[in-house]
């Protein structure tokens, strides 16, 4: 048996632009007014396809805290998968000035054995990592996968996570045999939780929700 549950951040894409300055004159301020609708067009399609494009998670090898396994980047959101389960940091820029907020909440499992997640499906995809002066704390190639499992997070039990750039689902694999009801998870840092008519999760935040769809067994 098969339990999925996509997960949907609701929350806006963080894009900056630099706006074109306005000319002096009435028809090359249009003229520039014209430039700027279609460079936010063109990042507008951009965002779109990158939205479609399946989620990659990157292993840590050293550019993140030791408590990260796997570290996934969507759409204004920042995935942590660690031993203890994944937590979720949610970025929007605030301000004029381009300051960002965050809130920042985590998702544990009751009762389940702590397992180390690992990266199943390597992508072709290899990251780069150069913050600050020091040569020796850069990474380069540092390898990605398309899924991360919580293999014997409980007994018979396996988590996968997969998905879109847009969204992230994840799968409990059940066992024949295995008792699904083992299954208790546990949010923390939220300001609220809420299902409504179609049996859907939401997950209240400061910078707003995000949203399990009801799950589906098979």
């Amino acid at each position: 048996m098969t339990v999925t549950r996509l997960t949907q951040l609701l929350i806006g894409l963080i894009v900056t632009t630099a706006p074109f300055p306005a000319a002096a004159i009435g028809g090359e301020q249009a003229g520039a007014s014209r430039m700027t609708a279609s460079t936010q067009a063109a990042i507008e399609k951009a965002a779109h396809a990158l939205d479609l494009s399946p989620a990659i998670f990157v292993e840590n090898q050293g550019q993140w805290d030791k408590d990260v396994c796997y570290g996934f980047d969507g759409r204004g959101v920042r995935v942590s998968f660690t031993d203890s389960g994944p937590v979720f940091q949610m970025l929007r820029d605030a301000t004029k000035e381009g300051q960002l907020s965050q809130a920042v909440f985590s998702a544990s499992f009751v009762g389940a054995r702590r397992v180390r997640p690992r990266g199943l499906d390597p992508s072709e995809t290899k990251v780069n990592y150069y913050s600050g002066n020091d040569p020796s704390k850069w990474h380069s190639g540092v390898p990605s996968f398309k899924k991360v499992v919580y293999k014997g997070l409980y007994e018979g039990v396996d988590l996968h996570t997969w998905g879109r750039h847009s969204g992230l689902k994840y799968e409990f694999h059940v066992a024949p045999g295995a008792d699904w009801r083992q299954i208790v998870v546990r949010y923390e840092g939220i300001e609220g939780l809420s299902i409504d008519e179609k049996g859907a999760l939401h997950v209240k935040t400061s910078l707003g929700e995000m949203v399990d769809d009801a799950p589906v067994v098979y």
